[in-house]
This record gives C-alpha cells, structure tokens and sequence, in this order.
C-alpha cells in the first residue's frame, strides 16, 4: 500500500547529506499479488517482484542540481514524516530532472533493493 507523505528526503551522495521538503509516496513492498482463479473455482493469486520506491514532488534548493539527482545510484535514501520513516537501501533515480521554474519543485522517482518502516 502506498503513503503519501508531507515530509523529508534525506540521501547521501558523495559523502554530502542532502534534506529535501516535499510530498511523497512510499511504496515499500518487494512483491505483488494478483488474484487468479482456475476455471474450476479455486483462488489462487500470481508473486511478481517488484522495486520498493518513493515518488513525489520535493522544493528545489541552491545545492540541488541535475549532476545531484543523476548521482543518485546504489545510495540510501530516507523519508521521514510524523510517526513514520522509511529506509531505501540500493536507492536510485529514475527519469529526468524536470525543473517547474514557477514552482519551484522538481518530481522524483526513485527505486530501490530494500525499504524498512522504522518507528520513530
């Protein structure tokens, strides 16, 4: 189940830590079922693993750049909001840095090998 969160993106790269406001959702599952059911009735459902991920919206800053979303790979992202955070290990960016001049905010979506919930 995904969550949508008001919060913090927090992510290493090249040893400097970056912290990013911004609306996100966390998709935080390794696998996906779907239901099937055999012509004679029994239910069953199909596993296909996925990527866990976290997509959103975040404020641009002065030390967000292009290079620095590009950099994004094999890295540990967190998102943090009240009562809940979320570690990304293995996190990487996918797409472009597509820059909303008036806005101010640029979209992100990135991937990742492993997400844990941590309680706060």
């Amino acid at each position: 189940m995904a969550n949508l969160i008001s919060g913090l993106l927090i992510a290493e790269i090249g040893g400097v830590i970056c912290e990013f406001e911004g609306e996100f959702t966390v998709q935080p599952n390794n696998r996906e079922r779907e239901p099937k059911i055999s012509h004679s009735g029994k239910i069953g459902y199909k596993s296909t693993p996925i990527a866990p991920r976290v997509t959103g919206t975040m404020q641009v800053y002065g030390d967000q750049t292009a290079s620095w979303y590009a950099g994004l790979v094999n890295s540990e992202v967190t998102v943090k909001t009240d009562g809940r955070t979320y570690r990304l290990t293995g996190a990487t960016s996918v797409g472009t840095y597509e820059h909303a001049l008036i806005e101010g905010t640029v979209p992100v979506d990135i991937f990742a090998q492993t997400c844990e919930e941590i309680a706060d």
